[in-house]
């Protein structure tokens, strides 16, 4: 065999072992990856085995024994970035998901609760299924170019958004009647829902609807965010002037000015000049249709269980909450939604190296004192307890908006001087800091702002002390770590209040 036949034979050898078992996973391509997948390689080998001796006493545990082996098996890293692979995932995930809602008899509690339920075994191979298509589209990026990728992502994340809409209003109520077909009650007559079918996919439909509607409000306020950070530190109007790309000047159409979708479907590049768009607009889109859909979450649905000083709904979700709207959950709701907007507007104006325009900020803090002045129920907290009665209505209201501004300021410049000694930030981050906090404590009140400047140094300054981490060391990096913090703070804010305050959550009658 001549030498170029040689070679010819070791490509082929090297293309058909790419081809059949390859490390180039996105499991496997990390040494933590590798000792992941060596872990669920044998939780599912014996899954399987524990759960083939049940077979015989019921046959739906074979079920979980071949979607054991197929976890195995793909975790292996055998064929990667195969379509066929990413669809077997997906048939397995409805399967077992299917299995987990209508519950499998004569079993022992360890294995129909335990860590090899069929609910523990669904959320694997969940992660399976989206290893899969992460694989998939690895593999085929590659042979498309930029443009087309994020055509490619757009029709899949549209697909997927269908998908979750109709596992959520369809598939649900109908896992929900097989559970109850599987699970009579001792009389042997079927329990029966308020709703019958028909009317539970609706009413799920309708909760899937509202849940996307909140994205999708966040997303569009995402995309007039970007519009202020770019206009408004150039003196340019961010009412009168329409959308238009900065380059040739030409307009952009209403199906191109979607969130996040009109990107992808212009591949990020105009669609007249063709010059790239940033990346930043979706991003920013997304981040904040990230934060309406957890506030959403955390806030609204849970009938505000996460908020001090009130009543927690005791009948909460969509219907509760949304369809019988609770308007004062809803206003704080929208309330704490511009906090978070206007400190991810200000750290992006610091990023591009503009100083925040003033208007914009005089305009932010008569927002955080006039609103809880015009809806009283946006103030949880007092000031202090007892007040003296002229620090009652209304004045103690603007009080409490003022004196948490103040507390606020001042912990937020104490936060950004240690941070300039203990990281050796060299752009001064001790004024932006302290204008965060300040507007942070005029919304949530004096106590937030120190909660929240603790959270603060704990985030920032933890990783300096820390050998080999990264800290963050520019001030726009800093605005996001406090953008953090806010978020911790307020996801656990009840719960600060209760510790240091000695306060239950009563449970309100509606």
């Amino acid at each position: 065999m001549s030498s170029g036949t040689f070679e010819l034979a070791e490509e082929a050898q090297v293309s058909y072992h790419d081809e059949s078992v390859s490390r180039d996973t996105v499991l496997r391509s990390s040494l933590l990856g590798e000792y992941a997948a060596i872990g669920l390689f044998g939780y599912a080998v014996l899954g399987a085995l524990l759960w083939s001796l049940f077979v015989l006493q019921n046959s739906l545990s074979l079920v979980v024994v071949l979607g054991g082996l197929w976890i195995a098996f793909r975790v292996s890293g055998v064929y990667p970035g195969q379509y066929w692979a990413f669809l077997i995932s997906g048939l397995w995930l409805l399967a077992l998901g299917l299995l987990a809602t209508v519950g499998i008899k004569n079993l022992p509690p360890w294995m129909s609760t335990g860590t090899l339920s069929p609910l523990v075994w669904t959320g694997v191979m969940a992660c399976i299924c989206l290893l899969d298509y992460l694989d998939w589209q690895l593999a085929t990026r590659s042979r498309r170019s930029k443009e087309e990728n994020r055509k490619v992502i757009r029709r899949h994340l549209l697909i997927a958004i269908a998908g979750l809409v109709l596992a959520w209003s369809i598939a649900l109520p109908f896992g929900s009647l097989l559970y109850q077909w599987g699970n009579p009650p001792i009389s042997g007559k079927f329990r029966k829902e308020e709703l019958g079918l028909v009317g539970n996919i609706g009413f799920r439909f309708c909760e899937a609807f509202f849940t996307f509607w909140f994205f999708v409000i966040g997303a569009n306020i995402g995309s007039f965010l970007n519009v202020v950070i770019w206009r408004m530190p150039n003196s340019k109007s961010i009412v009168y002037q329409k959308s238009s790309c900065p380059v040739c000047g030409s307009g952009i159409l209403g199906r191109d000015n979607i969130p996040i979708i009109g990107w992808l479907g212009l591949g990020g590049r105009c669609r007249n000049c063709n010059v790239e768009i940033s990346a930043r607009y979706p991003i920013v889109e997304a981040i904040v249709g990230s934060v309406f859909l957890l506030l959403y979450f955390a806030e609204l649905l849970t009938g505000g269980a996460n908020l001090p000083n009130r009543s927690v709904n005791s009948y909460a979700g969509v219907l509760w909450i949304i369809l019988y709207t609770k308007w004062d959950l809803v206003g704080l709701y929208l309330f704490h939604c511009f906090l978070f907007c206007t400190l991810l507007t200000w750290m992006l104006m610091t990023k591009d190296g503009n100083r925040i325009p003033m208007r914009l900020v005089v305009f932010s803090f008569a927002v955080a004192i006039v609103a809880p002045i015009a809806f009283p129920n946006l103030s949880l907290v007092p000031i202090w307890k007892p007040l003296p009665s002229w620090a009652t209505g209304w004045i103690g209201i603007a009080l409490h908006g003022v004196i948490g501004a103040i507390v606020g300021a001042m912990a937020g410049f104490a936060a950004g001087r240690l941070s300039r000694l203990v990281l050796k930030a060299v752009d001064g981050p001790e004024w932006i800091l302290a204008l965060c906090t300040a507007i942070a404590g005029c919304v949530l009140g004096w106590q937030a702002a120190i909660a929240i400047s603790t959270i603060f140094m704990m985030l920032a300054l933890l990783p300096a002390l820390t050998p080999g981490s990264v800290a963050a060391k520019s001030t726009w990096l800093l605005i996001g770590v406090l953008c953090i913090a806010v978020l911790v703070h307020h996801l656990t804010w009840r719960l600060q209040w209760s510790f240091f305050f000695s306060l239950g959550a009563p449970r309100s009658p509606i």
